[in-house]
């Protein structure tokens, strides 16, 4: 039983997240619940989440459906006097409410309920005449003396915050946030914190509908990385006509193309780190992992999980997690984890034969890799990779460096002819154009054009190149 009612508050599912929409309630208004009992779905920017009560008592809305909450706000209280169900001798669940003896008799019947032979009923909880007038914050009781809101129009017994006496007054709850932070007059303020419109074409019906939230979040995000990073991009072009049946060769999977694209990328921003970081007030941030988001989109909805510690992982590793991250993106069930902490991200738009495009930085980065591609008249294809970064944290010359090294990377796999026999591994000093890395799969003759040797290791076993065994 709860005698002080529960506050239901938003949790703070993901970083970029400062407010979620409630998709449903589950439970009515003034009803009784149970602990654990679903009572509401609420749309993140990655996923519609499942609220359950904590616990058990009488549901009270703090806010209805279609509402932006911010996060750590309540969602809802459980109060009153219910208590949870008892199991009656049948197997059947038996619901009752504690209530004021006025309330049982001058209480209306709203909702069955079963109760051993009494009859099937559940009486109001409190009646609105036996309830305290409504609470309400000072910030509440500054706005609604300010925009002239009578405060005795809000329900009795509930709590008025600010976002409730300014959804009264015809303001969103973006704008509440907007006002409560800043200083300006009331009138300012709010001419400030309105978005632009948008101007439709004259004399041409629109039909407007909201966006799906992962789509309003996305660019949220974008947006965000734009406004704190001078952006600017390069392309190079990467003459590399058998990568993709090389890696397909390497690893039998959808994703071995950018599994590639990733490993040696990883490598090469070991050597510019400031392409790994972030840039804050004049100051640069350099992170101290090597996290790479790639870019999923079936056509439905983006999302870019994150493959950890890019640096420190084989191409067969790297392809093995891609592949676990798109069959959980195929079942829409891509965890929390598989989505923050990166710090780099690769865009591929190569298989859409695309032959350019100008990817936007995220948010808490600087810099992406976009990967597009031409194929000519005897079907060969060739690549082009725009590298966009960060002008506050390097410039167009560190970028062409960067983009010169993954391109002679990139062409040396494109015309290795994979190993026929893979158990048959050759000691160092025989190594022969057949030989290759364990790691990054170059083969002998590819790594002499690039002054590289062929080392033999335990772990992996086999041959390591010494490119690998450095770090780069």
């Amino acid at each position: 039983m709860t005698e002080v009612p529960y506050q239901v508050t938003i949790p703070q599912e993901t970083v970029n997240d400062e407010s979620v929409r409630i998709v449903g309630w589950k439970a009515v208004s003034g009803s009784a619940v149970e602990k654990d009992q679903l009572i509401c779905e609420i749309e993140t920017s990655k996923a519609v989440m499942e609220m359950y009560a904590p616990v058990a008592g009488v549901l009270e809305y703090q806010a209805a459906v279609g509402d932006e909450v911010a996060v750590g706000t309540p969602l809802c209280t459980i109060g009153g006097s219910a208590s949870v169900p008892d199991t009656v001798a049948n197997g059947s669940t038996a619901s009752h409410v504690d209530i004021p003896e006025a309330s049982r008799q001058g209480g209306a019947n709203t909702s069955p309920s079963l109760h051993k032979q009494e009859p099937p009923v559940t009486p109001l909880p409190m009646l609105a005449k036996d309830l305290p007038p409504s609470r309400m914050t000072p910030l509440a009781r500054k706005f609604a003396a300010e925009y002239k809101i009578d405060i005795s129009a809000f329900p009795p017994g509930s709590l008025v915050r600010k976002n409730d006496v300014l959804r009264r007054a015809g303001l969103q709850v973006e704008d509440a946030l907007a006002l409560v932070m800043s200083r300006q007059p009331i009138a300012e303020r709010a001419i400030q914190t309105q978005a632009p419109k948008p101007t439709p074409a004259v004399g041409v019906p629109v039909q407007w509908k909201n966006l799906v939230r992962k789509k309003v979040i996305e660019g949220k995000i974008l947006a965000a990385g734009q406004s704190t990073t001078v952006q600017s991009s390069v392309t190079r072009r990467v003459n590399a006509p058998l990568l993709r049946k090389r890696t397909r060769e390497l690893h039998q999977s959808e994703v071995a193309f950018d599994a590639l694209i990733l490993f040696e990328a990883s490598r090469v921003l070991l050597q510019f780190p400031q392409l790994n970081s972030l840039h804050d007030a004049g100051r640069i941030g350099q992170y101290s992992q090597i996290n790479i988001n790639w870019a999923i989109d079936s056509g439905s909805n983006l999302a870019a999980p994150v493959v950890k510690q890019c640096d420190q992982k084989s191409f067969g590793e790297i392809a093995a997690v891609m592949d676990r991250q798109l069959e959980a993106y195929l079942d829409n069930n891509l965890g929390l984890e598989e989505l923050t902490g990166g710090t780099f991200t690769v865009s591929d738009l190569s298989a859409d034969e695309v032959c350019f495009f100008n990817p936007l930085i995220s948010q808490g980065q600087s810099a992406i890799l976009g990967v597009s591609s031409d194929v000519n008249a005897a079907a060969e294809e060739e690549l082009y990779l725009t590298l966009s970064f960060d002008h506050q944290l390097t410039e167009g010359r560190t970028a062409a460096r960067f983009l010169q090294e993954l391109a002679i990377r990139l062409e040396a796999h494109s015309t290795v002819e994979a190993l026929k026999d893979p158990a048959k591994v050759p000691a160092a000093n025989e190594a022969t154009p057949d030989a290759h890395c364990e790691i990054c799969q170059r083969s002998y003759a590819q790594l002499r054009r690039s002054r590289a040797v062929l080392l033999r290791s335990e772990i992996p076993a086999g041959l390591v190149c010494s490119l690998c065994v450095g770090g780069f």
